[in-house]
């Protein structure tokens, strides 16, 4: 795994994945499932063009989604 992935890329594949912009707070940004919350919602920073590997690690916890399967989806966006 990269480690980085470019912001833009990330925002699509939540949006791919069905979740929806909620708020925003400064630099950033909650997204969720419209119909089916999360307990937590996905939190990115929106003013980095890059997000960290970190970041992407417990967002995909969150989302109860591994790590191959998101890289097989984010590399055919």
């Amino acid at each position: 795994m990269a480690n980085t992935i470019k912001t833009k890329k990330f925002i699509k594949w939540l949006k791919n994945k069905g979740l929806i912009f909620i708020s925003q707070k400064g630099a950033h940004q909650k997204w969720n499932y419209p119909n089916n919350p999360l307990n937590r919602p996905v939190i990115i920073k929106s003013n980095l063009d890059d997000i960290p590997i970190n970041h992407i690690t417990t967002n995909l916890q969150t989302l109860g989604i591994d790590k191959k399967t998101f890289l097989s989806e984010i590399n055919q966006i």
